[in-house]
């Protein structure tokens, strides 16, 4: 929600929370799996300690990309062409994993670039979208019908989920993270005073 409707009025700080928490995500993620890969077995107090580990790294990510502002947004916005791209290649039954991984690298590379040429409008519409995805994604989590979009490209490689099996309710929660992101793009750009403040002079 906080990002969704006041991501542009507190950039750094979002650019400082989104950068750590991927940060934190991707490496405890790595972490466990080359643990599990390796079929090492850990305790509780080491698990604590390479979450809080993976932690401080996120946090340290997330400043220095903070100092490097313009390298953070388009990082941030590298994510959100991340999410469309997972949305998309689950939208249409992406199979191929040539196709599936051109389509998610594709929708990062294009819109981290045109944050570097449109700034503003894309840091409005990123953190509009990647809040949308969030809160409807957190919906899920208690409505359900809602798969992870890696587990649909899986399922779909593997002739697990075909188009009759596909959970429909998909297309509903897609079509609720792009009104939502429209609420909230019109509700930042209708509270952007740097904006108006330019537009004045």
């Amino acid at each position: 929600i906080f990002l969704g409707f006041f991501g542009n009025n507190l950039v750094n700080g979002v650019i400082m929370i989104v950068t750590s928490a991927a940060t934190f995500l991707v490496t405890s993620w790595l972490v466990f799996s080359i643990l599990q890969k390796t079929g090492s077995q850990t305790s509780d107090g080491a698990n604590w300690g390479i979450l809080a580990g993976c932690g401080i790294v996120g946090l340290v990510a997330g400043f220095f990309i903070m100092k490097f502002r313009k390298w953070g947004i388009a990082l941030l916005s590298g994510w959100g062409g991340v999410i469309l791209g997972f949305i998309i290649t689950s939208v249409f039954l992406i199979e191929s994993t040539g196709a599936y991984w051109a389509i998610i690298v594709g929708s990062a590379l294009v819109v981290a670039l045109l944050a570097f040429k449109f700034e503003k409008m894309v840091i409005m519409l990123i953190t509009s979208f990647v809040g949308s995805y969030a809160i409807i994604r957190g919906i899920s989590l208690y409505a359900g019908g809602f798969p992870s979009e890696t587990s649909i490209h899986t399922q779909i490689k593997e002739g697990a989920l075909t188009w009759d099996t596909f959970p429909k309710v998909f297309y509903a929660y897609a079509a609720g993270v792009v009104v939502l992101t429209m609420i909230t793009f019109y509700f930042q750009t209708k509270n952007d005073k740097e904006g108006k403040r330019k537009y004045r002079r």
